[in-house]
């Protein structure tokens, strides 16, 4: 076992005892990781906004210019789907979809 995870484990068995620092600790570093979450969340958020109004912007300058070849390895605005209520980012196009196994 790494010497860091002895040491998280350690600390963590002291917490649930009752040590306030202990506590303190582990609780700084689950927020620390669950920030970090978030963060990530929160990009990947930002991004797939930013994408899709530049793919549909772009879209919409190809129907005017009379473009009409698409791309097909390139996910399209419909391809990335937004949960306005969750803030979760789907990616939908068929390259980004994992198989599923025949168990």
């Amino acid at each position: 076992m790494p010497a860091l995870q002895a040491v998280h484990r350690s600390q963590i068995a002291l917490a649930a005892k009752g040590n306030g620092p202990a506590q303190r600790a582990v609780l700084r570093v689950v927020q620390a990781i669950e920030k970090e979450g978030h963060d990530l969340n929160m990009e990947l958020l930002k991004v797939a906004f930013e994408y899709k109004a530049v793919a549909e912007r772009e879209a919409e300058r190809r129907r005017r210019l009379g473009i009409t070849y698409v791309d097909p390895t390139a996910p399209q605005p419909d391809d990335i789907a937004i949960d306005m209520q969750t803030g979760e980012v789907a990616m939908c196009h068929k390259d980004f979809l994992i198989p599923r196994r025949n168990d």
